[in-house]
């Protein structure tokens, strides 16, 4: 019995993010952004698009596993010199993600979470009025939803006084789906985001693995993460929150899935996020947890169909309208991809 057609092209997508670059010739020019959020931050990138799945992939000069051609007018994607994907589209992407508007408000962080680049970026940082002007002017092309994300340059409570800002700004010129990925230590604020017009609440636990959790990211409360999620389904409602769990650190899949599973029962959506390891943060990462290994394309395929089944039994789906289960490009989605 051969494998479904719908898992062969999700094993394929695992592939290319297990491996998370492609080869791009010189000839190839201004077909790739520079990533400034997300788990390719500092990373020139490309967006590709085969049989309805998005994938979001490194672009490198040098030789690589996968390369990236152009026969007539159209993409192909090569393994090992080999067809692997033919008639491959590259997806524009002005504003990070497909059909989204995702901006991130500030660049700096005072948190030193290991896995995060933020601070090594050169990264200008907008006032919170010139990024209403931004989404306003972006918002005549077309695009589904607007996700606001930032990292923390001040305190958390300056950070989330420009989310809503910027958030209740938006709302009263569109209707548009708004997401926010938010980190704070009150239950207040989460009041806050969706008075202003938040749809959806992104707030990550990052590791539910709690040893891992406290190398990774000292100075973040682990407890505190949790009872503000539990809290962020009361007000947003269920199905409406998710949170990112990533792999690739150390952490069982025993771990992960009880992760995935404690979250859906609270009614969350867990985002199984691969680390991408980059020259910005392999000696942080290394330093604080020894050689990190690559996640195979078998261990995010089986992880997704493993959180599908947890999801399935709390009622609970991916079908989001912003941020990161809207977009597809990082991860292995349930229902998206498997």
């Amino acid at each position: 019995m051969g494998i479904r057609h719908d898992l062969l092209d999700a094993s394929i997508k695992a592939e290319l993010l297990s491996n998370g670059k492609i080869s791009v010739s010189k000839e190839m020019k201004n077909v790739f952004s520079m990533s400034k959020a997300g788990p390719d931050a500092g990373m020139k990138t490309m967006v590709f698009s085969f049989s309805s799945r998005n994938v979001k992939l490194e672009v490198t000069r040098e030789k690589n596993v996968f390369s990236l051609k152009k026969k007539d007018d159209v993409f192909q994607i090569f393994k090992n010199n080999s067809l692997y994907i033919d008639d491959v589209k590259i997806l524009p992407v002005p504003f990070h993600a497909p059909n989204q508007v995702f901006i991130s408000l500030g660049s700096r962080c005072i948190y030193d979470c290991r896995f995060c680049v933020s601070n090594c970026l050169r990264c200008i940082d907008y006032s919170p009025e010139r990024w209403v002007n931004f989404v306003i002017k972006a918002l005549k092309d077309d695009v589904k939803s607007v996700s606001i994300t930032s990292s923390i340059p001040e305190h958390p409570s300056k950070t989330i006084e420009d989310m809503v800002y910027v958030t209740r700004r938006i709302r009263g010129f569109s209707s548009i789906p708004i997401g926010v990925e938010a980190y704070t230590l009150n239950f207040f604020d989460i009041d806050r985001l969706k008075d202003a017009g938040a749809d959806e609440l992104k707030i990550n636990i990052q590791s539910y693995d709690r040893n891992i959790f406290s190398k990774i990211c000292p100075s973040l409360d682990y407890n505190r993460i949790l009872e503000i999620l539990e809290y962020s389904v009361e007000v947003f409602g269920k199905n409406n929150v998710c949170s990112n769990i990533i792999i690739g650190m150390g952490e069982t899949d025993e771990n992960v899935l009880k992760g995935v599973e404690r979250l859906a029962k609270m009614g969350i959506v867990a985002n199984i996020r691969m680390l991408r390891v980059n020259k910005y943060n392999r000696v942080p990462l290394e330093k604080s947890l020894g050689t990190v290994k690559k996640v195979s394309a078998e261990r995010l395929l089986y992880l997704a169909l493993a959180q599908k089944k947890i999801l399935e039994t709390c009622h609970l789906t991916t079908q989001f309208r912003t941020m990161c289960h809207a977009c597809t490009c990082c991860d292995i989605e349930p229902w998206r991809d498997v």
